[in-house]
């Protein structure tokens, strides 16, 4: 679980230096992540680095989850740092587990699933040269096939569907991917995107 959290973390976290502020804002809908982050929190809370959980909903639709801890500030800053298109992951995973953790984390961070003429398509969506280089290289790692198209702003990449199938992947966002289903269908529609209008999604900052 760690490594999937290092991987939300790089895609809607941050780590701010002043009061050692760690978060993760995310869309509201997102109960399944939002609760992962919690339990995951929980765990360091009851060993003592963490004293309160802050979870915030905010105007935008989005909730913020974040923790002040000079222990696990320290700790999260040894694997990721940076803002924006400048964020990195410091330390790549050599175990296969944790390559799949981080790679599931960073999907349910950046990427989204939607049906195109009755079949889902995965597709995975960075402004971090960093970030892209990292995913990139997870993918060869787990022999996934993919197509990467670059614009001015973002890195935008098409994930093959049937060597998603093959790994046994921690992704919420990849659940419904094993066949279409009503839960696939649902996916689709809560990211507000169609197959075409993927390619006009704005790259955060």
């Amino acid at each position: 679980m760690f490594w999937y959290i290092i991987g939300l973390l790089a895609g809607d976290g941050y780590l701010y230096d002043r009061k050692y502020q760690i978060g993760w804002v995310l869309n509201k809908k997102e109960n399944e992540i939002q609760n992962r982050i919690i339990n995951f929190l929980k765990v360091y809370q009851r060993l003592g680095f963490v004293r309160k959980i802050h979870v915030i909903e905010r105007k935008d639709n989005s909730v913020e989850i974040k923790i002040y801890s000079k222990r696990m500030f320290n700790l999260f800053k040894k694997f990721c740092e940076g803002k924006g298109r400048y964020k990195r992951i410091l330390i790549y995973p050599s175990e296969l587990v944790k390559k799949i953790e981080l790679f599931s984390g960073l999907f349910d961070a950046e990427g989204s699933v939607v049906v195109y003429r009755n079949s889902p398509r995965a597709f995975f969506v960075t402004a971090s040269e960093y970030i892209r280089a990292t995913f990139e290289k997870l993918l060869q790692d787990l022999n996934i096939r993919y197509y990467i198209y670059n614009d001015k702003s973002c890195f935008r990449f098409k994930l093959a569907i049937t060597d998603l199938r093959k790994i046994n992947h921690m992704s919420i966002k990849l659940a419904g991917v094993g066949a279409v289903t009503a839960s696939a269908l649902s996916v689709g529609r809560s990211t507000g995107l169609s197959y075409g209008g993927f390619f006009n999604i704005t790259c955060s900052k």
